[in-house]
């Protein structure tokens, strides 16, 4: 479309770009690596058994691991479709907090001395999803909330003004779209209009290979402006409203 869109490479730094089909705003804000699984109590990087994708159903917890190996820790991916998935089955409240009698999975739901609460993912509690990796999953999604906030804001946009949303990265583009709307890490956009792009850093670049997309990287270069987020009065407020989980 050659009006409202947005491009969002999650990432350790989330790279936004907002625009209303004339002016091009860019923002770059630090998400922090839990989207890699880094700082997270069962974090793991993308190797067989590393938890991709996780579903509730009927009571039970269902994983897809990379090639259907024993589950052995979260990816950034599985961290994600992990919060919203017992989000949405309300053992995990709108404020990240884990609750210690859920009226759903509460079997699985431990407190430990000090009084802190994690979610058994495994039946035998060998893995866990602890208050610590909520709140570091809140702090990533809620520094690339405010950031697009702060672009749409500037531009005078709504979220349903966009026609277009796109999600790359090596993070970004393998995500569970729905997941990322569940839990607001992106503003609540039509689901029809987001799409997931696997190396849209790439394939940005190819184009500069030849003469005429040189010259359009330059015109949109040129054209664009960067917001430094830090001097935006709003980033603090909309960050913290960014972290909850809606």
């Amino acid at each position: 479309p050659t009006g409202p869109m947005a491009a969002i490479d999650l990432g350790t730094n989330g790279e936004v770009m907002v625009t209303d089909g004339k002016q091009i705003l860019t923002a770059s804000t630090a998400a922090g690596p839990a989207f890699e699984g880094v700082n997270i109590s069962c974090g793991t990087r993308a190797i067989d058994g590393a938890i991709v994708d996780l579903k509730l159903d009927d009571g039970k917890v269902n994983f897809n691991t990379i090639d259907n190996k024993e589950p052995i820790g979260l990816t950034g991916s599985g961290l994600l479709s992990t919060v919203s998935e017992f989000r949405k089955a309300g053992v995990i409240d709108v404020s990240g907090r884990i609750l210690a009698a859920p009226a759903t999975f509460v079997d699985r739901v431990i407190t430990d001395l000090n009084g802190l609460r994690s979610i058994k993912l495994t039946d035998d509690g060998r893995l866990l999803l602890t208050q610590h990796d909520v709140r570091e999953l809140q702090k990533a999604k809620g520094a690339i909330r405010a950031a697009i906030d702060v672009l749409l804001n500037k531009l005078g946009l709504s979220p349903n003004d966009l026609q277009k949303v796109i999600l790359t990265g090596s993070f970004g583009g393998q995500v569970d779209i729905d997941a990322i709307i569940n839990i607001g890490m992106i503003p609540p956009v039509r689901r029809e209009v987001v799409e997931t792009a696997a190396n849209g850093a790439g394939f940005g670049a190819a184009i500069f290979l030849s003469d005429d997309g040189f010259a359009l990287g330059e015109k949109l270069a040129a054209e664009s402006k960067q917001i430094d987020l830090d001097l935006d009065a709003n980033f603090n407020m909309l960050y913290i409203e960014g972290m909850a989980l809606a």
